[in-house]
């Protein structure tokens, strides 16, 4: 295996003698860090690199090796700079010199790295700098694939995030409610086996539902806008979509319709289930909010609809809203927590 100018095998994060096992066996509280930080980096799907202060790849893990074509021997001990584009190098090496002289901590470069027997790779390096506790300068790059491909799956995922909060958005919502509400391939294998009870859905009709929609509504969150302005207001709901977010299962999707209404498709049309559904909201929402020093306690009207056999998106939608305002209604509604 190659080894890095000036430096041993044991430099290197997973080298013979250096692996995590064997570090634990005779780490004090900062070696153990260090363990910490070999493991992640073995087994992150993020491609990243270990590279000296002088430019040399001291280590790369496993995501990186695969994303630039070629085995880790190859990689190791070559400057970094190597595998740059050469049209890239001289932007490369002014970004790189900027972590270089301490002007910043991370910085980001565009540019085509050469990936064996392929076409250069379009990447986004983000370089990070690492003091070590005997005075080294390491940094660690992230490698992006920004090809078009990844790009476009970027684009996908950014057209269907809500902004501010990180869940879905309305367009996310429509996607799935049309895939769930299509009518079934009637040409399709229904999954039974073979003298399986259950019979398929007559032709053009859905079979029963095993999904909900529940809609939620923030009681009171213009009066947070109009008392503590809309910085306070976004940050409350960023916390919201946090905990939202958390009350999710597997099959289940959140999302920010937009202002203070957020829908969440359940996979789930047992009522018993729907009203558990329900109260993990009410309680995860009742933990009171604080925004710097500003503290304001949030409330949910909820109300859900399980879709009919010829619902529409809207139509189903507009059911669990009208079943959101009746809850919203209710002289008794939400207590105190």
């Amino acid at each position: 295996m190659a080894q890095p100018p000036g430096g041993s095998d044991r430099d290197r994060l997973t080298s013979p003698g250096n692996t995590p096992a064997a570090q634990q066996d005779r780490a004090g509280p900062g070696q153990q860090a260090d363990t910490r930080f070999a493991r992640i980096f073995a087994v992150s799907p993020v491609p990243l690199a270990l590279i000296a202060e002088d430019g040399q790849i001291l280590d790369v893990n496993p995501a990186l090796a695969q994303l630039l074509n070629r085995p880790p021997q190859q990689l190791i001990g070559r400057p970094m700079i190597d595998l740059t584009h050469p049209d890239d190098v001289e932007h490369t090496l002014a970004a790189v010199e900027q972590v270089a002289d301490g002007t910043h901590d991370v910085v980001e470069i565009d540019k085509r790295i050469t990936v064996a027997g392929r076409r250069p790779l379009p990447v986004r390096v983000t370089l990070l700098l690492l003091e070590e506790p005997g005075g080294q300068r390491h940094r660690l790059a992230h490698v992006q694939d920004a090809s078009a491909p990844a790009a476009e799956r970027e684009l996908v995922r950014q057209a269907e995030q809500d902004p501010l909060t990180g869940l879905g958005n309305r367009r996310a919502l429509h996607d799935r409610l049309g895939s769930l509400l299509a009518p079934p391939d009637p040409h399709s294998h229904t999954g039974l086996p073979a003298g399986d009870a259950a019979a398929p859905p007559a032709p053009g009709r859905r079979p029963s539902p095993d999904w909900s929609v529940l809609f939620i509504d923030l009681d009171g969150f213009k009066t947070v806008n109009d008392t503590h302005g809309h910085r306070v207001g976004d940050q409350v709901l960023v916390a919201v979509g946090r905990r939202l977010a958390r009350v999710t299962r597997d099959g289940d999707l959140m999302v920010r319709l937009g202002g203070d209404e957020f829908v969440l498709l359940l996979a789930t049309a047992n009522p018993a289930a729907l009203a558990h559904a329900q109260q993990r909201i009410r309680r995860s929402l009742a933990q009171p909010i604080t925004v710097d020093t500003t503290t304001v306690r949030i409330t949910a009207s909820i109300g859900s609809a399980t879709p009919h056999p010829d619902d529409s998106a809207d139509q189903l939608l507009e059911r669990a809203d009208q079943a959101m305002y009746r809850d919203k209604n209710r002289p008794t509604q939400h207590p105190e927590p």
